[in-house]
C-alpha cells in the first residue's frame, strides 16, 4: 500500500488571542501538543506520512495564498472559535479544497454541536432523551412552561460537552433558574437549554468505524457528590479542597448491552462518521437518556480513548491507528479493517511516537539487556516504563518482604511509581540504600496515622490547586503528577489521584484569579511536577503568566533534574529562555543522586540563565548526620545550585520513620557553620500553616551594656562594641 499524506487540522491550547468578548473556557475543547502527537505516531503507524495544517484559520490561509501541502487525506479534530457552526469550519474548507475527511462531515458537526437538534433528531429514532426547553431570556423564564419540576439542569444550547457548565447550572427555583439563563445570555451570546435534571449514573459509549460502525467498552463516570453533575463537567467550578465523588450503580453485562445499543441508533441517527462519543445519564426512575453526542472527541492520552487503549492493554497510539485505517478504507484510501494489527513504521520507534507494546499504567519495565542506550536518554521513553509493581522492582533491586507487602497494602493509598533512571541508583543489596529509602513503600509507613495536610493547603486555597500563605506570592500546582512518587511527598493526598488532576480549564480558571490579583508578583509552579509537561503545554501557561503585568517573578518546582535528568533537554532550555526572569528549585536529598547526568541537567539550565537552588528535607537514615550533609552541599555548589532551603520533615502520615528531632537538624546545620562555605549551607526550616519559620541556633546571646554578645561557629563568644544610641528616632 503506497504512502499517504494525511494532514492534521487541531486547536491547540493558545493557539487562539484571548478576546475580550470570550467565555472564560473559551479554550476549554481545545487540545494539548500530546494529542496532535498521539494522531502523528497513529499515523506513522499505519505507514503514512502525517502532515500538520494547525487550526481553521490556518487551514482558510493555506487555501487562500495557493499553499495548501498535497494531501491525500485530512484528520479533523479542530472545534473552531464562537458561533453555531464553529465545528464545520474545517470540514467545509476541506470539502471545498477536494480533500477527503476523517470524521464526520460538517453538517454532522453543527446538529450535535446544537443540543437541541441532536435531542430532537436522536429522540425521533427511538433514544430517550430529557424533557427539555428554550429559554431565550431571563425575564422569559419567570413565566415559561417548564419541562418538569425543580431541580433543573441549565446549559447553553451549542457549546461543548462541559463548556458553560457550572455548579449552579442546577437549579432549585425560578430565581436560580432566571439567574443560569441571564449567565448564558451574557457569557455564550446564545439561548440557554434547560432540561429535567437527570440524578442517577452517568456513562460515555465511544462508537468508531463504518458499515457496521461498533461500540467500544462503555465508561463510567464519577458524580459529584454533593451536586449530582459529572466531574467532568465542573472540574474548573471544583472547590478549593476538591471534588468529593462517587460512582453510583453497577455497569453490568446487560446494561453495557443496553447503552451500546442506544449509542449505535443514536450514531446512526446523527449521521456520524468514523469516531464519536455518546453520553448518557439515568433518571430518576432508572431510565437512561442521552445527553448528546460529540463527534471531535479528545484524543488526548489522558481522555476516553487513552483510558479504553490502556483498558485492552496498549498504547493509544495502537488504537487510534485502527480508527485512521478504518476511516481511510471507508474512503477507498486503504484495505485494512478495524482490530487487524498494523505495521509499525521505523520512524514510528522513536521519541514521543514510539510504538510499545506497553502502556503507560501497565508498561513492564524492560529487560537492561534490551534497553538501548537511545531508550535510556528518552524522557518519554523513561515514563512510559516506570516501575510499577514489585515484580519490576525485583529486576533492579532484590526485594524484601516488607518491601513487597507494603507495596501491596499501599497500592490504594499512596501509589507506588519509580523511573528506571532513578530505579538504576539503588542499591540492590542494601534495603537501607538512602535512594531507595525515598521512593520504595515500607510497612511502617501505615503506623502514622497524623494527617494529610499538615500545612493547611487547602485552606490557603482560593480555587483549585493556587495555595497563598503570603500576599505577595502563591504555589500554583498545575498537575499531579510526577515522575516518581517520593515516600516523604508534602502532597501525598493529591499525588497520582484524579481528584487532583488540572483539566486545562481548571488552570483557565487559576489564571483568571492571579489575573484578577495585582498583589501576586511570585508565582511558583509545583504540582506534582510541572516538568511532566510536554514543552508545548508548559510554554502555553508560562506566556499566560508572562503577560500578566503584575507578574515579575516565575520559579519552578521540580524534581525532575533528580528524578528523570534527561527530561532537562536543550529544547526545554530554549523555550524556557523566552519567558525570563525564570528560577528553578529543585530537590536533591543525598550525594548518591549528584550524577552526570544530573550535573548535566543543572548545566543546561543554569547556561540558559536560569538559576537553580535546591530544597531538602532532612530525614533520618538518609542526610540526618554532618558529613552526608556537607557532602551533599559541597557537591550541589560544584554543580553550581545554590543549597537554599533543607526542611524539617513534617508530621504527615506515613512519614514517620523519617522525621527527625529538631535538636538534631539544628546539631547538625551548626556543625556546618565554619566546616564549608557560607553560601553552601543551606537555610533549615519549619514549615507551617502561617508560613516558613527559620530554625537556627542562637548564635546573638543578647547586649550587655554597649556591647552585643554573639557566638562564632566554634563556641567562642565574642563582645561587639555597639553602643545604643539614646538620640536615635
Amino acid at each position: 500500500m503506497r504512502q499517504l499524506a494525511i494532514g492534521i487540522v487541531y486547536d491547540l491550547l493558545g493557539s487562539y488571542p484571548r478576546r475580550r468578548e470570550d467565555p472564560p473556557d473559551v479554550d476549554a475543547e481545545y487540545e494539548p501538543e500530546e494529542t496532535v502527537r498521539a494522531l502523528e505516531a497513529a499515523i506513522r503507524r499505519l505507514g503514512h506520512k502525517p502532515v500538520r495544517i494547525g487550526n481553521p484559520e490556518a487551514l482558510l490561509a493555506c487555501i487562500g495564498k495557493g499553499e495548501l501541502p498535497a494531501l491525500d487525506a485530512a484528520l479533523n479534530i479542530a472545534e473552531g472559535r464562537g458561533g453555531r457552526n464553529r465545528e464545520a469550519w474545517a470540514p467545509v474548507l476541506l470539502e471545498m479544497a477536494g480533500i477527503p475527511t476523517l470524521g464526520s462531515d460538517a453538517l454532522t458537526l453543527s446538529l450535535t454541536l446544537d443540543k437541541a437538534w441532536a435531542l430532537t433528531l436522536v429522540s425521533e429514532a427511538g433514544v430517550p432523551v430529557p424533557r427539555r426547553c428554550l429559554l431565550e431570556s431571563a425575564e422569559q423564564s419567570k413565566s415559561a412552561v417548564l419541562p418538569a419540576a425543580f431541580p433543573l439542569f441549565v446549559k447553553p444550547r451549542w457549546e461543548g460537552t462541559s463548556k458553560g457548565i457550572t455548579r449552579a447550572s442546577k437549579v432549585s427555583d425560578r430565581e436560580a433558574l432566571a439567574r443560569a439563563v441571564d449567565r448564558i445570555r451574557v457569557d455564550y451570546d446564545q439561548p440557554a437549554l434547560v432540561e429535567e435534571f437527570l440524578p442517577g449514573a452517568e456513562y460515555t459509549v465511544t462508537v468508531v468505524g463504518h458499515d457496521p460502525p461498533r461500540a467500544l467498552p462503555v465508561v463510567q463516570r464519577a458524580i459529584d457528590a454533593v451536586t449530582g453533575i459529572g466531574v467532568h463537567a465542573i472540574e474548573a467550578d471544583a472547590p478549593p479542597g476538591g471534588t468529593r465523588t462517587e460512582v453510583p450503580g453497577e455497569l453490568t453485562v446487560e446494561l453495557e448491552a443496553q447503552l451500546s445499543d442506544l449509542a449505535l441508533r443514536a450514531y446512526s441517527a446523527l449521521d456520524c462518521l468514523d469516531f464519536a462519543r455518546a453520553d448518557f445519564k439515568f433518571d430518576r426512575s432508572g431510565e437512561a437518556r442521552f445527553l448528546e453526542m460529540n463527534p471531535l472527541p479528545t484524543f488526548a492520552p489522558d481522555g476516553t480513548f487513552g483510558i479504553l487503549a490502556e483498558l485492552e492493554g496498549r498504547p493509544i497510539e495502537a488504537l487510534l491507528g485502527e480508527v485512521i485505517a478504518d476511516a481511510l478504507t471507508r474512503l477507498g484510501l486503504g484495505a485494512r479493517r478495524l482490530g487487524e494489527e498494523p505495521e509499525v513504521s521505523s520512524s514510528d520507534r522513536d521519541g514521543s511516537a514510539a510504538a510499545s507494546d506497553a502502556t503507560v499504567h501497565s508498561a513492564p519495565v524492560s529487560d537492561r539487556a534490551t534497553k538501548t542506550e537511545n531508550d535510556e536518554r528518552d524522557w518519554h521513553w523513561q515514563m512510559r516504563n516506570r516501575i510499577r509493581t514489585a515484580d519490576d522492582l525485583e529486576r533492579f533491586v532484590r526485594t524484601t518482604p516488607d518491601e513487597r507487602s507494603a507495596i501491596e497494602a499501599l497500592a490504594d493509598r499512596f501509589h507506588f511509581v519509580i523511573t528506571p533512571y532513578y530505579a538504576s541508583l539503588m542499591d540492590p543489596n542494601d534495603p537501607e540504600c538512602p535512594i531507595r529509602r525515598q521512593v520504595v513503600p515500607r510497612l511502617a509507613e501505615l503506623d502514622d496515622p497524623v494527617g494529610w495536610d499538615p500545612l493547611s493547603e487547602v485552606e490557603h486555597s482560593p480555587v483549585k490547586n493556587v495555595i497563598r500563605v503570603y500576599p505577595d506570592r502563591i504555589a500554583f500546582c498545575v498537575n499531579n503528577e510526577c515522575a516518581l512518587y517520593c515516600r516523604f511527598c508534602l502532597r501525598k493526598r493529591m499525588v497520582g489521584e484524579p481528584d487532583w488532576t488540572m483539566k486545562k480549564r481548571e488552570l483557565a480558571t487559576a489564571l483568571d484569579w492571579i489575573r484578577s490579583t495585582p498583589e501576586i508578583r511570585d508565582v511558583l509552579l509545583t504540582g506534582g511536577d510541572p516538568l511532566v509537561f510536554s514543552d508545548d503545554r508548559l510554554e502555553w501557561l508560562l506566556g499566560e503568566l508572562r503577560a500578566i503585568p503584575h507578574v515579575e517573578i516565575i520559579r519552578l518546582g521540580t524534581r525532575l533534574p533528580v528524578t528523570l535528568p534527561v527530561r532537562v533537554t536543550d529544547d526545554l532550555c530554549r523555550m524556557l529562555e523566552r519567558y525570563h526572569p525564570i528560577w528553578v528549585n529543585t530537590h536533591f536529598n543525598h550525594p548518591k543522586e549528584l550524577t552526570a547526568e544530573a550535573a548535566q541537567a543543572c548545566d543546561r539550565l543554569t547556561r540558559a540563565g536560569i538559576p537553580v537552588g535546591n530544597q531538602s528535607v532532612l530525614m533520618r537514615g538518609i542526610n540526618d548526620s554532618v558529613d552526608v550533609m556537607k557532602e551533599l552541599c559541597e557537591g550541589l555548589v560544584r554543580m553550581r545550585v545554590r543549597p537554599y532551603y533543607c526542611y524539617q520533615a513534617q508530621m504527615l502520615e506515613g512519614t514517620g520513620h523519617f522525621r527527625v528531632p529538631i535538636e538534631r537538624g539544628l546539631e547538625i546545620f551548626r556543625a556546618l557553620r565554619g566546616r564549608t562555605s557560607g553560601f553552601a549551607i543551606p537555610l533549615y526550616v519549619l514549615d507551617t500553616p502561617y508560613g516558613k519559620v527559620p530554625i537556627a541556633h542562637p548564635y546573638f546571646r543578647g547586649r550587655e551594656g554597649d556591647e552585643v554578645v554573639v557566638e562564632s561557629y566554634d563556641g567562642r563568644i565574642w563582645r561587639e562594641p555597639n553602643p545604643v544610641d539614646d538620640d536615635r528616632s
